[in-house]
């Protein structure tokens, strides 16, 4: 998942781009049901937004 999937208050899942990681870093990158996301930076209308993940993709990672 990445920052254009995070929406005010949903996620838009209709575009979801895939990464290449080492094994060993994917616990730590997982996002779990319940994980809220939040945007930081960039333009001002797109600062804070927010979104909970409730699993909608099985091992997503951020």
């Amino acid at each position: 998942m990445r920052v254009a999937n995070v929406k005010d208050g949903y996620l838009d899942l209709a575009e979801v781009k895939t990464i290449e990681i080492k094994r060993s870093e994917v616990d730590k990158l997982l996002i779990r049901p319940g994980d809220l996301s939040m945007t930081e930076g960039g333009d001002p209308d797109k600062l804070g937004r927010a979104a909970l993940w409730a699993g909608e993709i099985d091992a997503c990672v951020h």
